[in-house]
């Protein structure tokens, strides 16, 4: 399954993304994290989905070929700027799948667009970080917080933060580094973003499925038990051998899991999801 790449512009500003898969198939949208960008977290898993599935993958602004929103000011705004794009795609149903950064921003999604996002995957995030309350303070503040989550962000993408990420060693090629550093900037902002999001309690009234990869060290597999706690009726499912990138490193096993899930919940009624 060939994976085609494409640019067009969504309120003067260019969209870069990914696309395979019949349009006439069920919609799923991939939403990676900080770490990189579209093409870099997703483009060996688009072929496998989209045997399937027909699957969006687009960069986030400020990611790989997306221009950067400078109105954008916390990941409320992430979320409605994809569910633009996912208007722009003619599609009015979707599923989505985040990793980090992402897995939130897709869980945002599924709690303020339930009638859009018919299911989210969550794959090592989701969970709203407990920032202090004197750091939101200084993040609101336009110069201060640029410098400090650019600060961040470096440190976050430096080698050894990275082999904390990632369990199995060999993912990390020159490439994705390279990679990696060429998006710090992005990772800046959704990192400033994400630490004044308000701790919020609400849960999505969709179907929902956590993965985690059990030798992730920079996010523990206790914040996955605390997410799995805060969304009760979500599936929870531990994936061994892999860290931050289950996509990644274990892309089969990830695949499985996804359409597993897809399978089960393809003719049910949003009544009978569990906290609905």
């Amino acid at each position: 399954m060939s994976v085609g790449e494409h640019e067009f512009t969504l309120n003067n500003r260019r969209v870069n993304y990914y696309e395979a898969g019949l349009h006439h198939s069920r919609s799923i949208l991939l939403i990676h994290g900080g770490i990189g960008d579209a093409k870099q977290n997703w483009y060996n898993i688009i072929p496998l989905l989209a045997e399937d599935y027909h699957v969006l993958a687009p960069d986030l602004p400020g990611f790989g070929g997306t221009e950067a929103v400078a109105g954008h000011k916390n990941l409320s705004d992430v979320t409605a700027w994809l569910i633009e794009f996912l208007k722009s795609q003619d599609v009015e149903q979707v599923i989505v799948i985040g990793n980090s950064f992402g897995a939130l921003i897709a869980r945002l999604m599924a709690v303020k667009y339930p009638q859009i996002v018919a299911g989210v995957i969550m794959s090592n995030g989701g969970y709203v970080p407990d920032v202090p309350s004197a750091v939101r303070l200084i993040m609101k503040i336009p110069i201060v917080s640029g410098i400090l989550s650019g600060i961040l962000a470096n440190i976050a993408t430096s080698t050894e933060s990275l082999s904390e990420m990632i369990h199995q060693e060999d993912a990390i090629s020159p490439e994705f580094t390279a990679c990696v550093k060429s998006n710090t900037s992005g990772y800046a902002r959704l990192m400033k973003m994400t630490a004044i999001q308000p701790q919020s309690t609400n849960k999505p009234m969709v179907a929902m499925l956590i993965l985690w990869g059990v030798e992730d060290k920079s996010i523990p597999l206790a914040v996955g038990h605390k997410l799995k706690n805060a969304l009760a009726s979500a599936e929870y499912i531990e994936i061994e051998n892999c860290g931050h990138f289950p996509h990644l490193e274990e892309p089969d096993i990830f695949e499985w899991h996804v359409k597993q899930f897809l399978t089960k919940h393809n003719s049910v009624k949003r009544s009978e999801i569990p906290g609905t």
